[in-house]
């Protein structure tokens, strides 16, 4: 201990109206639940909090020093015990570690007031799927839903974010992955929650109810209070929405092991954070399920029978169609579900967030397409209230985020291409790739960080590729909606044995269909740049989904730049963690590879 700190512990003993003999200070200091508290974590032989907000220590040296932080609030609470009021959680955990001190009885009105208004009966982890729209948001998002027990959409909801101003691009990128953003924890109602996700994000929300004593609510209520509007470091691949949701539900355990919030490396990803808490805590298959608007659009349209989706094709391109005989000579049962759909599809296009942006407003009209939908859709909707009530069928409940596979990989191989043979090592440190069992995923969509793969010869190891970031969302288009397939790529990569790999970036749009429901075909081109300078290409390439059980994609891509291969892959899934695939490269030198990998 420095000896300016030494002289600041003595200082508050010396203020202090009791002996310590009971539980020595520094004994108590070194608590883990206490270390909870104040957020403290290891650094450089000491502690350092990550909490900005200097009003949340009590010491000058509360940041780095556990110790000195203890004195400090042992002596302003013995001392002025209405400053418990703004540390509720730490002032009692103190006083049931040392229940013989003076500790007054403060009155905190403004603390019985926001209890009063938020306190809930019990407490549920909210997993958001992934969305690709948003780099902050594609590894997923995590709520606390504060369950007031009256079933209501109104019950708050607790997340922690970071407020980015008007960062975009790649100053989003860059201060989002460096701790650029403060963070911060806020409440909102549930209705708004559902709304920003099932409907703007478009995303499926799996709720779990965790099992709480209510001693244990009310302390995490507490320190809930006690962070409000106070920043605290954000990162995207460690200190986010899940890394401080699971340090907040932690300390609902007093005693118990700490949850696993970081992997192997030092990264956390809220479905990590998710699967961690749901298997601790024995929630697997105990979730309830809200579908997002396009799941529900897809499936109320596969139970529509044909005259059905006459119908509603004809009243989508106008409402005019109402009094047309393929859509009065239909029961009321079949009118209910057309127009049910067509509410669904409605609202998928009124969500779209393109007509925020002047450029692609002015070029694709979509404000003048939402005002026009906004016109139609209330007279559908008058249609629909004079039918009365005939429920729409829920989509099936899918597996929970804890029957996907984990979001890093390992893997071991060989590979034969002419006259060389090896073996291979290769990984990655997240998420999911193209052709990774799908389950839990989003379908047609790779998105992989710090992506590689090595290979070991008689004479040499050498990298092939290393991919610090690699996204291909290759979403279909039909009939109704008809997104942008697109790709982005950054890293290191080679074809060419006796050559190095070279960095090179990419970024590519095209288009993507089903041919057949688990055959999908696509197109993408698109501009780059490596050692040479700017260079265009193309790919082209289909993807074949065996369900649970295979995978197959084969694609060629040509141009200007380093890139002229083909590949051919077949993926066969071993239960939840495991895959072994085969690999085709026919140009520019014929190269077969093989290989078995285990997620965690």
């Amino acid at each position: 201990m420095g000896l300016a700190r030494f002289f600041w512990v003595l200082f508050s003993l010396a203020n202090l109206s009791f002996p310590l003999q009971a539980a020595p200070l520094k004994t108590l200091a070194q608590d883990p639940y206490w270390h909870k508290l104040l957020h403290y974590r290891p650094q450089g032989g000491g502690y350092l909090s990550p909490i900005g907000s200097k009003d949340f220590f009590l010491s000058p040296q509360g940041p780095i020093s556990p110790e000195a932080e203890l004195a400090s609030n042992l002596t302003a609470f013995t001392t002025k015990p209405n400053l418990q009021c703004q540390f509720p959680a730490r002032a009692r955990w103190l006083k049931k570690q040392l229940p013989d001190l003076s500790w007054g009885q403060p009155e905190c009105p403004l603390l019985d007031q926001w209890l009063a208004h938020y306190r809930p009966q019990k407490l549920s982890l909210i997993y958001a799927a992934s969305f690709m729209g948003n780099p902050g948001s594609a590894f997923g998002h995590l709520f606390l839903k504060l369950d007031q027990g009256q079933d209501s959409l109104n019950d708050p909801v607790v997340q922690f974010a970071a407020r980015t101003g008007d960062a975009a691009g790649f100053e989003y990128l860059y201060l989002g992955v460096f701790g650029g953003f403060d963070g911060f924890y806020s409440l909102e109602p549930l209705h708004q929650m559902l709304k920003s996700n099932l409907e703007l994000d478009d995303r499926d929300l799996y709720e779990y109810p965790i099992d709480l004593d209510p001693a244990a609510v009310e302390v995490i209520m507490l320190h809930l209070y006690e962070l409000q509007e106070r920043p605290i470091a954000y990162y995207f691949f460690l200190e986010n929405c899940g890394y401080r949701l699971l340090e907040l539900i932690e300390l609902g355990f007093d005693g118990s092991e700490p949850f696993e919030k970081s992997r192997l490396l030092p990264y956390s990803i809220p479905t990590d954070a998710a699967k961690e808490l749901i298997n601790k805590l024995d929630l697997t298959g105990k979730h309830q399920f809200y579908p997002s608007r396009s799941r529900r659009f897809y499936a109320l349209l596969a139970q529509l029978d044909a005259p059905e989706k006459k119908a509603l094709d004809a009243l989508l391109a106008t409402t005019q169609n109402l009094d047309q005989p393929h859509f009065t000579n239909l029961s009321a049962p079949s009118k209910a579900r057309v127009l049910d759909e067509a509410n669904h599809y409605q609202r998928i296009k009124l969500n779209s967030r393109l007509g925020q942006f002047e450029a692609v407003d002015w070029w694709l009209g979509i404000k003048e397409a939402q005002n026009q939908i906004r016109q139609e859709r209330l007279k559908l909707l008058s249609v629909r209230a004079s039918l009365g009530e005939f429920p729409e069928a829920d989509p099936a409940l899918p597996p929970g985020i804890e029957a996907a596979h984990g979001s890093a990989r390992i893997g071991f191989g060989g590979f034969a291409q002419d006259q060389r043979q090896g073996t291979l090592l290769y990984g990655w440190l997240a998420y999911h790739d193209l052709l990774s069992r799908p389950t839990g995923y989003l379908p047609y969509t790779e998105l992989k960080v710090f992506d590689f793969k090595l290979e070991q010869t008689q004479n040499q190891i050498r990298l092939t590729h290393l991919k610090l970031i690699e996204v291909l969302d290759l979403t279909p288009r039909d009939r109704y909606f008809k997104p942008w397939a697109w790709r982005l790529f950054l890293g290191w990569q080679t074809q060419d044995p006796l050559k190095p790999p070279v960095f090179q970036g990419l970024g590519q749009m095209g288009l993507s269909s089903n041919i057949t429901p688990s055959v999908l075909v696509y197109g993408l081109a698109g501009p780059g740049f490596w050692e040479q300078g700017f260079y265009i290409e193309g790919r082209g390439g289909f993807v074949w989904q065996g369900g649970e059980t295979w995978a197959l994609q084969g694609y060629a891509q040509s141009g200007s730049g380093p890139q002229q291969s083909g590949w051919v892959e077949a993926r066969f899934y071993l239960g939840q963690a495991w895959e072994t695939y085969l690999g085709w490269n026919p140009a520019p030198q014929t190269r077969f590879e093989s290989g078995l990998s285990l997620s965690f």
